[in-house]
């Protein structure tokens, strides 16, 4: 069964969290449709992606939206020899959101999360709200801690 935002909504109304979904009024599928919807920059969008280490070994990585995931800096922080982004498969298995809407929190099936440090640098992000034409808005401290998420330098760029 897939998730939707309204599990997003539940996760936070039950946790008293800061944390609120934006229905949108258009497809908000990458960094970049997250962005123009909002009316800001990329810097200010985090994205999860779930990223296969081995067969069975996820970790949900969190970087910002003007930001790429290195797979060599995520390889060392893992210590995995190689890494490959899920399939979307694996991405609505393991997270129970399909790709393009993939909140930080919560999630299906517990996974480590790395957080890069650049998100941080941001007061408030926005992130997959569970669905492609909805976003996350969330301050960044409380999406760190929610997640309970390991702050490694994963991006370049």
């Amino acid at each position: 069964m897939t998730w939707t935002s309204r599990n997003v909504e539940q996760f936070i109304a039950e946790r008293g969290l800061q944390g609120r979904v934006r229905p949108m009024p258009e497809n908000t599928h990458t960094a970049e449709d997250s962005a123009r919807a909002l009316g800001t920059d990329t810097s200010h969008i985090a994205k999860s992606l779930l990223a296969r280490l081995s067969p069975g070994r996820f970790v949900l990585c969190i970087v910002r939206g003007d930001k790429r995931l290195d797979r060599k800096k995520l390889c060392r922080a893992a210590g995995a020899k190689r890494m490959s982004l899920a399939t979307a498969d694996e991405v609505l298995a393991v997270t129970g959101y399909p790709v393009g809407a993939v909140p930080p929190f919560p999630i299906r099936t517990a996974v480590p999360t790395y957080l890069d440090p650049a998100v941080l640098e941001v007061e408030t992000v926005y992130c997959g709200g569970g669905a492609v034409d909805a976003l996350l808005e969330v301050p960044t401290e409380e999406l760190r801690a929610v997640t309970g998420a390991q702050v490694v330098d994963l991006s370049v760029g």
